[in-house]
């Protein structure tokens, strides 16, 4: 789950589970509102009408980042088939 804050409101998202052209569907659930991954728009609850900002991301080499941030930790998930 991320922590963001909006408008000074805390918003925290979920996955709700949905799909919308094969993004994530994101729930706040301090809000109760469905948020679209791909325009990153409110379509539904209290944000309803309200568009998240884009921020660039930037890659970056493991080691690098590891040099800076050396409390960092790997979440590794085994897939069973």
């Amino acid at each position: 789950m991320d922590i963001r804050l909006i408008d000074g409101n805390e918003v925290v998202f979920g996955d709700s589970e949905f799909r919308l052209d094969d993004g994530i569907v994101y729930w706040d659930h301090t809000a109760d509102t469905l948020w679209d991954q791909l325009s990153g728009a409110a379509f539904r609850g209290d944000w309803a009408g309200v568009r998240l900002v884009r921020l660039a991301a930037q890659p970056q080499r493991w080691a690098d980042w590891l040099a800076e941030h050396s409390d960092s930790l790997v979440l590794d998930v085994l897939v069973r088939g």
